[in-house]
């Protein structure tokens, strides 16, 4: 809470709906389970999970790359 764009703090409520950011979350908990821990992924397994994203991404790019040269 002590960002400048935090400050002044008038109503922590307020301020997690219209102030802060998602770089301020260092912990997320749901339903009694840690699902973010010190800014770190507990429930999976994210270096992996980006790797898949970047592969579908570049065979959806050249997906659409044909379909281009085909129009």
């Amino acid at each position: 809470m002590n960002q400048p764009h935090l400050t002044p703090l008038y109503d922590p409520y307020s301020h997690l709906v219209y102030a802060a950011r998602a770089a301020d979350v260092r912990h997320v908990m749901a339903d009694d389970r840690w699902l973010l821990s010190d800014r770190r992924f507990t429930t999976l397994d994210w270096p992996a999970l980006a790797a898949s994203v970047r592969n579908q991404c570049r065979d959806l790019a050249a997906f659409c790359r044909q379909l281009r040269l085909r129009a």
